[in-house]
C-alpha cells in the first residue's frame, strides 16, 4: 500500500503541475488614442475584454460623464479610473457599489485629460478625456 501511494502523489501532483492554467493578464496594455476625440453619449469599458471606448472622448465643460461597464451585473469594483500624475482628481471612480457604472463630473479645465483604467485583474490601460 505504501508503495501505491509513494508512486500516486508524485503522478498527482505532476498532473496538477503540468496542466493548464488560467492566463496572466499584461501587466500594462497601452493605448494609443487618435488626435482626435470622438462624441459618445458615455465611456464604455468592457473589463472582460479591457476595451475603453471611445479612446478620447469629448467633453463638454462641467459636463457629467456617464461611464458604463459591460458585460451588465458583473462584480462589484471590477473596474477604477484614477488620474495620471498632474491630471484632475475628477477622473477618479470606481463601479463600487454600482457595478454597471459611475460618473465622472468634468470641470471646465480645457485640454486633454489622461487616466488610468485599473482591471481587477491588474490590467492597466490609459485612454483620455478632452475638453
Amino acid at each position: 500500500m505504501n508503495k501505491l501511494l509513494a508512486l500516486t502523489v508524485p503522478i498527482g501532483l505532476l498532473l496538477v503541475a503540468c496542466g493548464p492554467h488560467q492566463p496572466i493578464p499584461q501587466d500594462c496594455v497601452a493605448v494609443d488614442p487618435p488626435g482626435m476625440c470622438s462624441n459618445a453619449q458615455a465611456i464604455t469599458i468592457n473589463y472582460n475584454s479591457h476595451v475603453v471606448a471611445p479612446p478620447n472622448y469629448c467633453a463638454d465643460p462641467n459636463e457629467d460623464i456617464e461611464v458604463r461597464v459591460v458585460p451588465r451585473n458583473g462584480g462589484v469594483g471590477t473596474v477604477t479610473t484614477e488620474p495620471k500624475p498632474g491630471h484632475p482628481g475628477w477622473l477618479a471612480g470606481t463601479n463600487d457599489p454600482d457595478r454597471n457604472g459611475f460618473v465622472l463630473h468634468a470641470t471646465d479645465e480645457e485640454g486633454e485629460h489622461d487616466y488610468n483604467v485599473i482591471f481587477s485583474d491588474g490590467c492597466i490601460i490609459d485612454p483620455k478625456i478632452t475638453i
